[in-house]
């Protein structure tokens, strides 16, 4: 008889874990279907879209190339951002698929792969199926979840969180059994998520940084303690030794990013910002085991996962000093996997102590339906406050809208070379290139570009958005130099930057003026004069001049890089 009813019990909670872990599912494919607008012909939301969905487009129009023509006068295209994530979407295309339903598809998949992940990840933990479910609700309703997707569009963040929570599965496995398997696999994961995205890797080694620390910070012998370090570490280097083909390039070449335009300070204070982080992590730990009451590792790593993350996140200190090289990252994304470790603490709450602050919110006063209902309020509450104060952001940077077809149209129909500025205008432009063949002297940030001018536009500004008058001055006179044939200007924005310029406007459409150059833009420019013709395929520019002259000085206005390779008649 006790047999039974143990096994009704087993039944109605496994019943019960399935129901949740259904709901939770339901929600990641409503945030997938919204944030991808998959049933309509609408562009994916979120303003990281139109940094990835042109890189695809790219990829179908060129091939597997190495250089990108489409931005910033040129720049390299895989070498400063890893490229795992737009080959999963290029794939789909090469049997026919339209590129930007591939698009859509991949981010669906990995969006509903995450959670199912995370399932897994929490039964590594020790939780019991129920637990694991009400955890992976919490989590898929943690709104830094949803807004990656629906608000940042960051595609191969997205792509990159099953590979981060997979890779975890396998560190926290490693830590218990040392086995071959647990190791290679952990390194694998490793290796995908910084083929995937670097920073994504970059706070996966945080992560593993602090449950080592916990290691040390525990009770074993010292044996026990160095095999355990040894399980955590090694599949690091693994993982560093299978992306090193990515990797080695990405850093000989880091000193032609625009970002080292970089702040010296990240490297001064990497002695400091090391010590401040082991300090950090060992005195949240020490206060995380206060706090917990079954004194157990994982439950002191959770908290002081959680608490460390929304530090780090909260840009409160210098990240220079928080972190090793902390100067150079978004701080942003600590919020997002903040949610990890996050939504597990709420599904094992009752193994915290917070004293008074516990009994009132963590004990028989708030029940998990009501925190169900609390976060589902946040999610709600957080767009709405998004959408009423910044009206303007979410328009020209998150649900742009169609880009005008008379603009495409007049654009396409040109002939002649020409480059575009675009200033105060929404991001449907870095898609321009692919619908019109024109090319775009600004890119989706200056993330990638190597063409100097650009560096003074800082990291988190895109020239069209760039609010330094003189800088955009610089571009409009001279544009012949850059070869900049049309500018781009909201109407309402500032249109006064074009008076006395070459420039007349010839088109308006949707609230966006079309300025043309009166002056002729060439893309060659040959001293003494002669004859030249040119075209470009993929990553190679060829050019034919006719001269009588003994010296021939040939200008190509394309962004300069090291590995460009000059060949005159083949030699």
């Amino acid at each position: 008889m006790e047999r039974a009813a143990e096994a009704f019990l087993a039944g109605k909670n496994g019943f019960k874990a399935s129901m949740v872990m259904l709901a939770a599912l339901l929600v990641n494919l409503a945030t997938a279907i919204y944030a991808t607008q998959l049933f309509s012909t609408s562009y994916p939301l979120g303003m990281d879209t139109f940094s990835h969905l042109p890189k695809l487009l790219y990829m179908v129009d060129n091939g597997l190339a190495s250089w990108f023509f489409d931005w910033y006068a040129g720049m390299p295209l895989f070498l400063f951002y890893p490229p795992l994530s737009y080959f999963f979407a290029y794939l789909p295309t090469l049997l026919g698929l339209n590129p930007l339903l591939s698009y859509k598809l991949v981010e669906v998949v990995f969006i509903l792969a995450a959670p199912i992940v995370f399932y897994f990840f929490c039964r590594r933990l020790g939780l019991s199926g129920e637990r694991a479910a009400y955890a992976t609700l919490f989590f898929s309703l943690i709104p830094f979840i949803p807004l990656n997707s629906i608000v940042f569009g960051r595609f191969p963040n997205i792509v990159a969180m099953p590979f981060y929570l997979a890779a975890l599965i396998f560190f926290f496995e490693a830590v218990e059994t040392h086995s071959k398997r647990s190791v290679l696999a952990a390194g694998g994961f490793f290796a995908l998520t910084l083929l995937t995205h670097h920073l994504s890797a970059y706070i996966l080694t945080i992560s593993v940084a602090i449950l080592l620390l916990n290691v040390l910070f525990g009770r074993e012998s010292f044996r026990a303690k160095l095999r355990k370090v040894f399980s955590l570490s090694s599949p690091l280097i693994f993982g560093l030794l299978l992306s090193s083909f990515w990797l080695i390039p990405f850093l000989v070449y880091l000193k032609y990013w625009h970002q080292l335009s970089f702040n010296p300070s990240s490297l001064y204070y990497l002695p400091v910002a090391s010590v401040i982080f082991i300090l950090t992590v060992l005195g949240v730990s020490m206060l995380s085991e206060r706090l917990s009451k079954t004194k157990d590792m994982y439950s002191r790593v959770m908290l002081a996962w959680v608490f460390l993350f929304f530090i780090y996140g909260a840009y409160l200190l210098p990240g220079e000093l928080l972190l090793p090289g902390g100067g150079e990252v978004d701080l942003m994304r600590f919020q997002l996997y903040a949610s990890i470790p996050l939504a597990v603490a709420l599904a094992t709450r009752e193994k915290y102590d917070f004293g008074l602050v516990s009994r009132k919110l963590f004990g028989g006063y708030v029940s998990t339906s009501l925190l169900v209902t609390l976060l589902l309020t946040v999610n709600v509450v957080a767009g709405a406050v998004i959408l009423a104060s910044t009206p303007q952001v979410v328009a020209q940077e998150v649900d742009v809208g169609r880009i005008p077809p008379e603009i495409a149209g007049y654009l396409a129909s040109q002939q002649c070379f020409g480059r575009i500025l675009a200033i105060d205008c929404p991001f449907w432009v870095y898609l321009l290139p692919h619908y019109t063949g024109k090319r775009l002297i600004d890119g989706w940030y200056p993330q990638g570009s190597i063409l100097v001018m650009l560096k003074k536009v800082g990291k988190t500004y895109t020239l069209n958005n760039c609010k330094n008058d003189g800088l955009i001055r610089h571009f409009i006179e001279r544009a012949d130099d850059y070869g900049i044939r049309w500018i781009l200007v909201s109407e309402e924005g500032r249109t006064y930057l074009l008076q006395n310029s070459h420039f007349k406007p010839v088109l308006e459409a949707e609230g966006i003026i079309l300025y043309e150059n009166q002056h002729k833009v060439s893309y060659v420019d040959v001293k003494p004069q002669a004859k030249v013709s040119w075209s470009w395929s993929r990553d190679k520019i060829e050019l034919r001049v006719e001269s009588s002259s003994e010296r021939t000085e040939v200008i190509v206005k394309e962004a300069y890089f090291p590995a460009w390779k000059a060949y005159d008649n083949g030699v």
